[in-house]
């Protein structure tokens, strides 16, 4: 149940730092 909840409800502020960590490591190359 505990996996379900976190599945429906992601946190932004972590999806967020993951999408710039992959930015920024795109930039470095």
């Amino acid at each position: 149940s505990e996996v379900f909840v976190t599945i429906c409800t992601p946190a932004p502020r972590e999806h967020k730092e993951k999408l710039a960590q992959k930015l920024e490591s795109v930039k470095d190359g």
